[in-house]
Parts: C-alpha cells; structure tokens; sequence
C-alpha cells in the first residue's frame, strides 16, 4: 500500500510478507519462503532489533524486453529499464543484497515481451524501509532506477508497492523553432527534454530521480515555462516545456540543463537563434567604368546571420562569397552589362541586389572611344 492505495503490475515492484512468523531463517510455507535459487544471492535477514521475528517478503518484478510499458499500463507510472541484469534490496539500512535478474536468471519467466522475475528476502516484523536499485551488471554496475518505502510489516500477509525512479546519466533538449523571426512578436516554442539511463535507454515514465533544472542565457527574452508555468524544473518526461521567447531582436540564446550525478559532457543544450531580414547597404550598385579602381564595397547583415552570394560571375568579382553577419564585400566590375548578386542566409532570408555597370564615351578627333579601364 503506497498513498491509500495498492499498485499493481507491470513495472511496480510487489513484496509480499508471508503471515508466518520467522526466528531469523529463511523457511516457512508457500512460494514466498522457497530458497532463492542457486544464480540468486541467499535470502537476506536485514538487520531487525536484537531478538526481532522476521517474515518472508516475495517481489516480482516485471521487466521490458525493450523500450517500456506505456504510462497508462500503470496506476502509479514507474520507470524499469530493459537493460536491468540485478536488483539492489536493503532493508533498514542494512547490507545490500544483489539478486539476478537477467535473462538467465531461473528466477525470472519471458512472456509477451517481458521477463516477471520472483525473489524472496526476510524483513523485520516492524516498520521497514526498502530501498531498491536496479542495476544493469551482475550484483551491482550502472544504476538504472531506485525507489524507497516505509511499510509496516505485520504478523497478517502484508504487499508493499515500491515505484522506481529513472536515474539520469544523459540530457538532450531540442527546440521546435530553433530560428524564429526577430519580429517582435511574441511566441511560445516547444522544448523536448531527453533524458537516458546508463545504457541510453530514455526513461520515458515515472519520475526522474534528481529534478533537471534547465539554465538560460537570456532569462529576460526567452524563459522557459513548466507545465504551463514559470520555472526551471523538470521532475518527469511528462513535464510540458516551453520557452516564451518575446520576438527581440537578440544574439543566439543558449539553452542547457544540470541534475545530480550528470556530467556536463552528458549534456546536449539547444540553440535559440533569432532570425532577421537581410538588409545591404548600398541596396544597389551601379559603376560606370571597369576595374579595380571602380571597385565598391557592399556590406551585408543579417541579425545572427552567416551569408552568402552568388551571381554576376560574367561582370564581378568578388573578394568574398560568404561569411557572418556582417559581412563586407569588395566588388570589381569586369564586364559592362547587368545582373543581380543573390544573397541567402542562414538560417534563413534571401535579398537580390541589383547590379549595373556601363561605361562613358568621350569624342578625340571626332571619333568617339571608350576610357581605358
């Protein structure tokens, strides 16, 4: 019983206490006071007051192939990931004890896609706190999942549900705009937190156990919100993240994250990019004879842009074709005629610059020529 209530199978961990007494030994009738078998460590004894009886507690424990169990299969959703091989039980604050829980394990049966492992501990007739790790090596490795509960065992048969919590080892976020307009108008972008186990598993259920706290390079600009809210907090992947991004016209804001136990080599942030219009200056170019001593200067920006040009290979060149904003350009003319220099930035935006070159007769004897260029 866990708030009120009893959870139920998949993916909570149900221990059962026998309504025989113990004197310490690991007997008894019925399932849950067979020996554990010979893959399995022996059945615990936790560490009672002086004296204390004990009664058998049975846990099951079911476990995906792969993925996980959808939220809406649990009454209280838990996270167990497919890579579990172990379980961690401690009572009281005594010795662990490992079991195996792996796909060789004789304490364990695959149906349907998952494996329902059975195992059997001795806990004190008393009020009990377990804890339970799920680990993905052989009595220990990496730590997958933990949960703890207080449950008074009594003489009567007794079910403790214990839900487990995804212990983060790694976290991506990805925006769905990541290059909204620097239009002034404000809107809300999504924000996908990613969180994964030890083995890159995502927990996808449950609750994390250490909240993500999300960080921002421009709180002012562009907060995020949880859950309809402000905050920074995400405790579960079913947390609504969002980032309520004003529409200023402000450099790259850098999105990252920090929990407990996570390094920051672990982290992969996201990249919030405003995007503006192109803008030239001159918005044109006309010259009126050739060579490098006619040679002018266009500048182009675009707010966080990185830009590039093309066009008017047979009349210019260009000192260069593309760079970040902002980004100046010598252009030569070679050739008389027109044409159009095609700017394209990224992330976005594109803006056409006209591009005229023509030269100026004079009259020598009566013949007219064309200037030297």
């Amino acid at each position: 019983m866990l708030n009120g209530r009893t959870l139920g199978f998949p993916h909570v961990f149900a221990l059962a206490a026998a309504a025989a007494l113990l004197d310490g030994c690991g007997g008894g009738g019925g399932g849950a006071s067979q020996s554990v078998p010979g893959d399995a460590q022996p059945i615990p004894t936790s560490t009672p007051a002086a004296g204390g009886p004990l009664a058998p507690v049975s846990i099951s424990i079911v476990i995906p192939v792969s993925g996980a169990v959808p939220a809406s299969s649990l009454r209280k959703p838990t996270y167990i990931s497919p890579s579990t091989n172990s379980l961690g039980i401690q009572i009281n604050g005594g010795t662990v004890q490992y079991f195996d829980v792996s796909k060789a394990s004789t304490l364990c049966t695959g149906s349907g896609g998952t494996r329902t492992c059975t195992l059997s501990i001795n806990a004190p007739i008393a009020s009990d706190t377990f804890v339970i790790t799920a680990y993905d090596g052989q009595a220990g490795g990496n730590e997958l999942a933990t949960g703890t509960v207080t449950q008074a065992i009594t003489a009567s048969a007794n079910v403790v549900s214990v839900v487990l919590d995804g212990i983060v080892h790694a976290i991506a976020l990805s925006l769905a705009n990541a290059t909204p307009p620097a239009n002034g108008t404000p809107q809300s972008i999504a924000m996908t937190v990613t969180a994964t186990d030890a083995d890159g598993n995502t927990i996808g259920t449950g609750t994390y156990a250490s909240p993500i706290t999300l960080t921002d390079s421009d709180a002012k600009d562009a907060p995020t919100d949880v859950n309809g809210s402000a905050g920074t907090t995400v405790s579960k992947p079913t947390d609504a993240v969002t980032v309520a991004y004003d529409g200023a016209a402000v450099s790259a804001i850098i999105f990252s994250a920090t929990a407990s136990g996570v390094s920051s080599a672990n982290v992969t942030g996201a990249t919030l990019t405003p995007s503006g219009s192109i803008s030239a200056s001159p918005t044109s170019l006309t010259f009126l004879s050739l060579g490098s001593g006619a040679a002018q200067t266009i500048t182009l920006t675009q707010l966080n842009g990185t830009l590039s040009v093309s066009g008017c290979s047979g009349n210019v060149s260009l000192s260069a074709t593309s760079g970040a904003s902002p980004l100046a350009i010598t252009v030569t003319p070679t050739a008389v005629g027109t044409c159009t220099l095609s700017v394209t930035g990224s992330p976005s935006g594109t803006l056409s610059v006209p591009v005229s070159i023509a030269t100026t007769s004079i009259t020598v004897s009566g013949k007219a020529r064309s200037p030297n260029p």
